[in-house]
């Protein structure tokens, strides 16, 4: 009996670069706006999103990403992306703004 083998070959990657996240468009600040909306991207197509407002949660976002119903005073949004391949931005885009009234 006569056995056969054969090999396999193949070529991968390996991708372990973060994308970068930028923040397109924000709100005028000072504005008595209590409707923000935020535009952002990233580097890496094909990437999505986590948004944050204040102390709140990330939460899974797109953009145009709009907030209603703020109250007046001092604001942070912050997001960041997600590859495809799962790597995370670990420095995410902020813009700080205050709604006056």
């Amino acid at each position: 009996m006569r056995t056969m083998t054969s090999v396999a070959a193949g070529t991968w990657t390996v991708d372990l670069t973060a994308p970068d996240t930028t923040i397109d468009s924000s709100p005028a600040s000072p504005s008595g706006n209590t409707t923000p909306t935020f535009a952002f991207s990233s580097n890496e197509a094909g990437s999505t999103f986590l948004c944050k407002l204040d102390k709140k949660k990330f939460r899974a976002c797109s953009s145009p990403k709009t907030y209603k119903n703020l109250k007046r005073g001092k604001h942070t949004f912050k997001v960041e992306a997600i590859d495809a391949d799962g790597n995370v931005d670990k420095s995410p885009a902020k813009d700080k703004f205050t709604i006056v009234g």
